[in-house]
């Protein structure tokens, strides 16, 4: 396991203060580079059991981006001065890039502890300037998209790995006498709330863009903005979040190949909106919405965290009924909803997991006991036999 000091010597490696107060020196592009940073980094992850390549899924928005805007300079060489600016560009997103990666790694493998010499180092301010200076650039290019998305997803780490869920913010009130909830836990004193703050805008702006890359890598954050940022993301944000999310969703284009992507991070966060703050919009509205576009998602980690969110759903007595009530006379969105599940059941993270596959079993049976006849029988055709196995062995019932 790394200590403190080996810690700080990684940001040292990878972060020099004085590169990244304006733009990625040739000196800091060289250190990201060397592979002494990345296999100290690994070392740590290799100790704490973790997957050293994993922190950096989500940083695919900036690649992704740069990617593309290499592909458009190449078709264009006419002009000397704009070949150079945008060398520049693709140089300055790739190494941004780098950066935003080894931040997720160390904010993945220390958590909270990382805070303090990402802060050291300048990389969070510098991270954040960045979606909040960028947010309305003149001329929207690939590489702006892509810095944003980078600043955007290093917020959402933060997220993820240092602050906890308190639980059910704003979710639907229980009835009188029934177990209260554990007491919200919002970031108050958290080193991450400026940051958080910060970006909570650039992420709302993000999600409205018509770069599928940005959008989702937005999306991401607001989600777990719903599920975690406490206070700092308002009833009006929220309400502004989900309006968002959706409209993605009802997008005649919807779940396409170019939006396959951004539509399951908005299925993802309408459903963790759901599961917390409920009670800020209307959730009989949106709740169909997910469970028409569960059973369309295609990343297979964005699926089981939304079904985890209509796990804690419908554990509360008023989320039952609200699941309850928008499957019951409506059997493609039961059917919806057990194709999902019937793919997370068997998934290897369910059989690694026997608590996630109890929970998931249970909202099975549910979904399976308030669903139309009809919603059963499509299974047949909709799911392979391991997967109709899978859901037959929870339900108890032939699919």
């Amino acid at each position: 396991m790394l200590t403190q000091a080996r810690l700080s010597v990684g940001c040292g490696l990878v972060f020099p203060a004085v590169q990244l107060t304006a733009a990625v020196s040739d000196a800091c592009k060289a250190r990201v580079r060397k592979a002494p940073a990345f296999q100290l980094l690994a070392a740590g992850a290799a100790a704490k059991g973790k997957d050293a390549g994993a922190p950096a899924r989500r940083h695919a928005c900036a690649s992704a981006a740069a990617e593309q805007e290499q592909l458009d300079d190449d078709d264009d060489d006419d002009d000397d001065d704009d070949d150079d600016d945008a060398a520049a560009d693709d140089d300055e997103v790739e190494h941004v890039q780098m950066i935003g990666e080894v931040c997720a790694a160390l904010l993945a493998w220390f958590g909270v502890d990382a805070i303090a010499h990402l802060e050291g180092s300048l990389v969070l301010p510098f991270l954040v300037n960045l979606a909040t200076t960028r947010a309305h650039a003149d001329g929207g290019t690939d590489a702006h998209v892509a810095l944003r998305g980078v600043a955007i997803t290093t917020v959402s780490d933060l997220l993820e790995h240092t602050v906890s869920a308190p639980a059910h913010v704003g979710a639907i009130p229980q009835p009188v006498g029934a177990a209260a909830a554990a007491p919200t836990a919002p970031l108050g004193t958290h080193p991450a709330q400026k940051y958080v703050a910060a970006v909570l805008a650039p992420m709302g702006a993000g999600a409205a863009s018509e770069d599928v890359r940005l959008a989702q890598a937005a999306l991401h954050g607001l989600g777990l903005a719903a599920e975690r940022a406490g206070k700092l993301l308002t009833k009006q944000a929220t309400a502004h979040a989900v309006t968002l999310a959706a409209a993605w969703l009802r997008a005649p284009d919807a779940f396409t190949l170019r939006t396959a992507a951004v539509c399951s991070a908005a299925t993802l966060m309408l459903a963790r909106a759901l599961a917390h703050r409920a009670r800020f919009f209307d959730a009989s509205t949106v709740l169909p919405l997910v469970l028409a576009a569960i059973g369309r998602m295609h990343d297979t980690e964005d699926l089981a965290h939304a079904l985890r969110q209509l796990c804690a759903l419908g554990e509360s007595e008023a989320g039952a009924v609200l699941l309850r009530d928008a499957i019951v006379a409506d059997a493609p969105l039961a059917t919806s909803m057990l194709i999902a599940l019937a793919r997370s059941l068997g998934s290897s993270e369910a059989a690694d997991d026997a608590a996630l596959a109890s929970r998931f079993t249970e909202l099975a049976r549910r979904v399976a006991a308030a669903a139309p006849a009809d919603a059963l029988h499509a299974l047949a055709s909709a799911l392979a036999p391991p997967q109709q196995r899978a859901l037959q062995a929870a339900i108890g019932a032939a699919c």
